[in-house]
């Protein structure tokens, strides 16, 4: 994740866990820590080649 580690991020977390129960039950049922990265490429007869890049996290 690009932001893992800046200290707004980190405050933010901190606030949302503190002040909101659903919010620490969500966080613990999800991993969003990795980044997840996907290249696809297939030919198309009338625009050619598509390489498409997805990334999430």
């Amino acid at each position: 994740m690009q932001y893992i580690g800046e200290a707004w991020l980190t405050a933010l977390l901190a606030d949302l866990h503190e002040q909101n129960a659903e919010f620490r039950n969500w966080w613990l049922r999800y991993d969003i820590q990795g980044i997840h990265r996907e290249r696809k490429e297939q030919d198309y007869p009338v625009v050619g080649q598509l390489i498409l890049q997805s990334t999430s996290f």
